[in-house]
């Protein structure tokens, strides 16, 4: 087809832009899988940018058709611009999805057509799992807000792509079901707002709070620091935010602000009064330390703490519902009705302190690595087995057997520790719903340039270039797990074996260097006093003379003859064991006699000169031979 673009006035031609595009990749960043979740994005990517460079009809059939071409030169140029548009294609898809559309002489639009097919195929199908799918997804399996803001949105693009689009409105709402508790203050605010706002004010929302929320954190952990400072502190103060007591003095009260009671009971000396933390686990003590002393016979007293406070605040403070007055004759009788705590009493905790909690961490050994052949990744269940963790800001899944996908929350790399080899893992997947850790055999191979061999009672792990064992691993289950073992290691010194066949397998060494590997303990050898001459090392040692180089020049055939009689160990099945060559020096052709004795060779020589005489027309002027005794005989010197 002709573009009126590519013509400028005059009919001058120019050349499209679309031969000026160095890098696909520049423009459409996003690579297309075997996974549907990109299939929209990268439908959008292309088709702007082939609209922008004039190229859309490559691959979308245009509603008015456009004029065919007329000329040779125009179809010529019309084919490599459709040539173009599809190696951009295959630039930007995956290695497994090219193999699968890849086609000989194709079109753009049919290659185009045929991964639209691909995506698109049994709609009704595809929107019952992505509709469940949908429906059934919620904060808590996803780090951030923003990755579970980003995986319902990519689940409801994939659903407008079969045909099943999903409103606004209801996406906001399916927001709002999967939040956690955390967000349950931001989920009441969008449901009760009215319009709903929209899924990206929605989403601009969470993201607002998860900052907060983080800030809030940051904010508590510097006053936990504070806190836990102040080892010199009574209990009762640490709690209450105000120095320990320091006697039972009453003297110079003064009244609080707002009439909220007054300041300097109980011997505080005047200092100003702090809002009191609500302590969740109140600490056990027989005597409260502040200005009346004991407490323990008075009903109306601090209620007992079952624990020892913590050093920092771990709930908000509590107003008291009324105020308090002290009644006259600075002793609360015992009827009176009890004044309102700072602090909130509960059951007694469980005894998993930090101590015990870490000691049954150390106690329980992490989850082992298992071997998987149908792995595409590795794939973990915690991030404690990972030694660098980058959480993930596109929402990907693990499409297990049962058809069933894991979501993924980010990707980290780790080595085996010791007494393994230092042997990487790249590229694990981390999704806390996985049941087992489980190692790609393929990666595993690949990345650390080893081969895996299995058998009925474990595997090994081999190098591959030079076949060393790196690690065995038992395997008592129906699994294969990367179990804990010791490393192989190599004897400096092989088995003991004979002098010759380690002479034999050293390339023949001479005495001198075969005392020094003996002496270095290299190789090991059995004592014997028997002396044995190697026969190769005496052929190979032999002295002979250089052949001197020849001046003799031939210039026609058959002026010079070589021959040489060869003997075989070994008769032929014709019983054949002497061979006769001979070897013209001029045209280097060769002629092979086969005989069955050596005094066959004169008569074999006069057949071959009558041979020579009768159809070449020529005599052998010379004949060159070894001296052998073949030659050595009345016929043929005569």
């Amino acid at each position: 087809m002709t573009n009126p673009e590519n013509s400028k006035a005059g009919n001058s031609p120019s050349l499209p832009s679309v031969f000026a595009v160095n890098n696909i990749k520049n423009h459409v960043s996003v690579t297309l899988g075997m996974d549907n979740d990109q299939y929209r994005l990268w439908v959008a990517l292309f088709t702007n940018y082939a609209k922008a460079n004039r190229v859309l009809h490559h691959i979308i059939d245009p509603k008015k058709k456009a004029t065919k071409p007329l000329t040779d030169e125009e179809t010529e140029l019309w084919e490599t611009i459709d040539a173009t548009v599809l190696q951009w294609i295959y630039a930007t898809i995956s290695t497994d999805l090219l193999h699968t559309v890849v086609e000989d002489d194709s079109t753009a639009m049919e290659c185009w057509n045929r991964i639209r097919d691909i995506f698109q195929d049994n709609q009704h199908s595809r929107a019952v799992t992505l509709e469940q799918e949908f429906s059934h997804t919620v904060m808590a399996d996803f780090a951030t807000a923003s990755a579970y803001c980003q995986r319902l949105k990519n689940l409801a693009d994939q659903l407008k792509n079969v045909g099943s689009p999903v409103s606004d409105t209801r996406l906001v709402l399916q927001l709002v079901s999967g939040l956690t508790n955390a967000y349950h203050s931001v989920g009441t605010i969008i449901r009760q707002r009215s319009p709903l706002p929209s899924f990206a004010q929605a989403r601009s929302m969470l993201t607002l709070e998860e900052a907060g929320i983080a800030k809030q954190a940051a904010t508590g952990a510097s006053s936990s620091a504070m806190y836990a400072n102040d080892s010199d502190a009574s209990p009762t103060a640490s709690i209450l935010g105000r120095p320990p007591s320091q006697g039972k003095s009453n003297k110079n009260k003064k009244k609080g602000k707002g009439g909220k009671g007054k300041q300097g009971d109980n011997g505080q000396n005047n200092q100003p009064a702090v809002p009191a933390m609500t302590m969740s686990n109140p600490w056990q003590a027989a005597a409260y330390g502040g200005g009346y002393g004991n407490f323990g016979s008075w009903p109306w007293g601090p209620s007992p703490w079952a624990c020892p406070p913590c050093p920092y605040p771990t709930a908000p403070w509590t107003r008291p519902q009324a105020p308090w007055t002290r009644p006259p004759g600075g002793i609360r009788p015992p009827n009176a009705t009890a004044r309102p705590q700072a602090y909130t009493t509960e059951s007694p905790p469980s005894q998993t302190d930090i101590e015990q909690a870490m000691y049954t961490l150390g106690l329980s050994p992490p989850e082992p690595w298992y071997m998987d052949t149908g792995a595409t990744s590795h794939m973990t269940s915690t991030t404690g087995n990972l030694s660098s963790f980058t959480n993930s800001s596109i929402s990907n899944s693990i499409l297990v057997g049962n058809g069933q996908s894991i979501p993924i929350i980010g990707t980290g790399t780790t080595i085996l520790p010791k007494p393994h080899p230092p042997l990487s893992l790249n590229n694990i997947l981390y999704a806390p719903k996985i049941v087992k850790n489980l190692v790609s055999v393929r990666k595993f191979t690949t990345d650390n340039s080893v081969t895996v061999e299995f058998d009925p009672f474990g595997f090994c792990v081999k190098d591959y270039k030079t076949g060393t064992r790196l690690m065995r691993c038992e395997s008592q289950g129906a699994l294969y797990p990367i179990t804990p073992t010791s490393q192989v290691h190599h004897p400096a010194a092989f088995a003991a074996l004979e002098s010759t066949i380690w002479h034999d397998r050293l390339g023949h060494p001479g005495d001198v260097i075969f005392n020094s590997l003996r002496l270095k303990n290299l190789i090991n050898c059995n004592s014997s006093n028997k002396k044995t001459i190697c026969h190769s090392c005496s052929i190979g040692k032999h002295i002979k003379q250089p052949f001197v180089p020849s001046t003799t020049r031939t210039y026609m055939p058959f002026d010079i003859i070589h021959s040489d009689l060869w003997t075989s160990p070994i008769s032929s099945s014709a019983g054949h064991r002497y061979y006769l060559v001979l070897l013209d020096d001029y045209t280097n052709y060769l002629w092979t006699f086969p005989l069955a004795k050596k005094s066959q060779v004169f008569d074999v020589f006069i057949k071959f000169h009558n041979f020579v005489k009768t159809q070449f027309e020529r005599n052998i002027k010379t004949l060159q031979c070894d001296n052998g005794r073949e030659f050595d005989n009345g016929p043929l010197t005569d």
